[in-house]
């Protein structure tokens, strides 16, 4: 009896074992994979606002970025020709010595020194002018002028700095200090000193035993004498046209407002 209930026992799991080796039944059908439709390619419509070849915003940039746009390309060219010629000359000479009818070295414009005896004739000169016993004669002056042995200068347009000689004729337009027993100027923006000034011009302020100026602001001397006074006269006798009592002794004043 035990055998046999061994053996139903056996079969019994052998069936069940069978039983669960057999593959349930999809209920998905074959296939189980589908290929695309393909779509057929509509081209391009030429004229039409929307392409559906080629699709673009309405706001997009318009840049050549598809197949079968057009991509243009400019070049430019410039050419800029120019000539331009410039001639520049200039002679300077740290030294010049002036005699009568010679300049040595022979120079419009000296930048240095200069002497000159008995009579020298230069253009320029920017530096120290020495006239020993001379007469220097320049048309423009910068610098310092010192006359020895009653050595006197002028200057026929434009002088600036310091001028001490036995006589300064300035004819031109002053800047600075005139030292001497003469002046001779014009138009004076600084200081005449000497024994006698003489300015036909404007003479800002003049210091000297005679004192003439067609206009000053400033006079100190034993005689003083301008034709338009914007200042101060301080002398034994006082001259000017334009004030209220034109001669007044020891002091003289007229200031414009």
């Amino acid at each position: 009896m035990r055998i046999l209930s061994s053996l139903c026992v056996a079969m019994a799991s052998l069936l069940l074992a069978a039983c669960s080796m057999v593959p349930p039944t999809s209920i998905v059908q074959q296939p189980l994979t589908a290929r695309p439709q393909p779509q057929a390619m509509s081209r391009p419509n030429n004229g039409a606002i929307f392409q559906t070849a080629g699709v673009r915003p309405l706001y997009e940039e318009a840049l050549p970025r598809m197949i079968g746009d057009t991509l243009t390309v400019v070049i430019e060219e410039k050419t800029t020709t120019s000539a331009q010629e410039s001639t520049n000359g200039s002679k300077n000479a740290k030294a010049d010595i002036g005699l009568p009818g010679i300049n040595l070295p022979s120079s419009h414009q000296v930048e240095g020194a200069r002497a000159s005896f008995l009579y020298g004739r230069t253009g320029q000169v920017k530096g120290i002018d020495l006239p020993v016993f001379a007469l220097s004669d320049v048309d423009q002056f910068t610098g310092l002028q010192l006359g020895i042995f009653f050595g006197a200068a002028r200057v026929r347009h434009q002088f600036g700095g310091v001028a001490i000689n036995a006589v300064n004729w300035h004819e031109g337009q002053d800047t600075g200090v005139n030292l001497g027993f003469v002046n001779l100027t014009n138009n004076v923006q600084g200081l005449n000193w000497g024994a006698v000034n003489i300015a036909k011009g404007n003479a800002l302020a003049n210091l000297g035993f005679v004192n003439y100026a067609e206009r000053t602001t400033f006079q100190l001397g034993f005689i003083n004498a301008t034709k338009h006074l914007d200042g101060l006269q301080i002398g034994l006798a006082n001259y000017a046209e334009n004030g209220i009592f034109p001669i007044l002794p020891l002091i003289n004043f007229k200031k414009s407002f």
